[in-house]
C-alpha cells in the first residue's frame, strides 16, 4: 500500500475567460499595440487569435467600451474613436 505525504500548496484562483480576454487586450492597449484612431480586430478574429470563445471576446470587449476605452461600432472596434465614425 502506497501512501502520499500531504503538501501544502496555495489553491489556484478561478479566473474568468473573458477576464482573461480583456486583461490581454486592456495590456495591448497601455502597450500601445493599439493606439487611439486604431480599428482593432474584428471579434472573430479575436476569438480565433486567443483560441476562445466569441462570447468571451464580446463580453472583454464590452468591459472595455463600459470604461471608455473603445468604441464599438457595427463592424467597427475603435481605441478611443470617438466622432470618427
Amino acid at each position: 500500500m502506497f501512501y502520499f505525504k500531504e503538501v501544502s500548496m496555495k489553491s489556484i484562483a478561478k479566473q474568468r475567460i473573458d477576464s482573461i480576454v480583456y486583461e490581454r487586450l486592456l495590456e495591448n492597449i497601455k502597450k500601445g499595440v493599439w493606439k487611439s484612431g486604431d480599428k482593432l480586430p474584428s471579434e472573430p478574429e479575436l476569438s480565433k487569435q486567443l483560441s476562445v470563445s466569441r462570447a468571451s471576446v464580446r463580453s472583454a470587449l464590452n468591459k472595455l467600451k463600459v470604461i471608455g476605452l473603445i468604441e464599438v461600432r457595427k463592424g467597427f472596434l475603435c481605441v478611443g474613436c470617438r466622432g470618427a465614425f
